[in-house]
């Protein structure tokens, strides 16, 4: 299984996975901060984990080939994004039939140590919004412990073509 962390930071969920996937899967760790890439790859080193590869990348562009990965994973990132370019790369690197998991932060109070200001965080509504126009099909949304919710989507067939949009938060 090839797996995509998109906005992988220091690899809270990437080394995991590592080890989920095993030595015949592929982790690739991508994240637009060279500091969080960084980190990542001396944990990588320390851990001698072998499966991992990982990418610099912008908003506008991932270097990942098209139709190259089977599950995608958008953890506490879409609230970040400013436009739907790192969503329509997401849908241009994952396979046909492929898995888009979207963690995010529910949008209520939490401690303040915990999160992104409240105005930031999007709904599940419109989580399901941007990722279906995305062009998958919303399988399940579900409540993750008191501060999150994921979004399971699946990438719909081959002739089904990106809608641009914009959204604002």
């Amino acid at each position: 299984m090839k797996v995509a962390d998109v906005g992988c930071g220091t690899g809270f969920f990437t080394i995991p996975m590592a080890k989920i996937v095993g030595d015949k899967g592929k982790i690739f760790a991508i994240d637009i901060q060279e500091e969080m890439i960084a980190i990542l790859n001396e944990k990588i080193q320390k851990l001698e984990i072998k499966n991992v590869e990982t990418f610099l990348s912008t908003e506008e562009h991932i270097p990942l080939p098209n139709e190259s990965v089977d599950l995608a994973l958008m953890a506490s990132l879409l609230h970040e994004l400013d436009s739907y370019a790192t969503v329509k790369e997401v849908y241009r690197f994952l396979k046909p039939n492929g898995v888009l998991a979207v963690l995010e932060w529910k949008k209520e109070e939490s401690p303040s140590e915990f999160g992104p200001p409240t105005w930031e965080r999007l709904t599940p509504n419109q989580t399901r919004e941007i990722v279906e126009k995305m062009g998958v099909e919303v399988k399940d949304i579900s409540s993750i412990g008191p501060y999150h919710y994921l979004v399971i989507s699946v990438k719909q067939s081959k002739n089904r073509r990106f809608r641009p949009f914009t959204y604002t938060v």
